[in-house]
């Protein structure tokens, strides 16, 4: 996991443009705009690999979410983050990826640190192994879009506020199709 008071970072305004740099540590403590991705894995049953945030999170820690999330380093785009996220988190090399929607998200949390982000959200499929980065995901798997629903809907498990989010706007437009 990287050391969040040294990572740099790009910090952008509301239309998503750079306006500086910061380092990922001081973009939280004082909500300042900055970018991120999601990427949703679906393996070819069409299940979403939900993960449990590890306890070593800084941001909603053991809540669970979709596969993979990450912030964009100085100058980097949302794709190339993506990619790179999916690597390190889940050891997943060379995905075809697609662009779902990208969002403006504000979340003050609890605590001390606010989300403050542009994320794009990816989805891909995956058939392959994988291998949890113990640091960032405490537990993982795949279940069907509408366990997740039932799961959300009877707030049986924790859930990350940025996936509910996405995932209200993933069932609202037919699945992401």
């Amino acid at each position: 996991m990287p050391d969040i008071s040294r990572e740099i970072i790009d910090i952008v305004n509301s239309k998503d443009e750079i306006i500086g740099k910061s380092t990922l540590r001081e973009a939280h403590e004082k909500g300042l705009l900055h970018r991120a991705v999601h990427v949703w894995v679906f393996n070819p049953k069409g299940e979403l690999l939900m993960v449990k945030r590890s306890k070593n999170m800084f941001i909603a820690p053991l809540h669970w979410g979709g596969a993979m999330g990450e912030h964009l380093k100085a100058g980097e785009d949302y794709e190339s983050a993506a990619i790179r996220g999916l690597r390190e988190e889940l050891e997943i090399r060379k995905p075809k990826l697609k662009k779902l929607v990208k969002k403006k998200l504000i979340d003050g949390g609890k605590g001390k640190y606010c989300n403050s982000e542009f994320v794009q959200l990816f989805k891909c499929k995956h058939n392959g192994k994988m291998k949890f980065s113990r640091m960032e995901i405490a537990d993982g798997g795949f279940y069907s879009i509408d366990e997740i629903r039932k799961a959300v809907k009877s707030e049986s498990m924790p859930f990350a506020s940025m996936f509910l989010d996405f995932f209200d706007w993933y069932m609202k437009n037919k699945k992401g199709k």
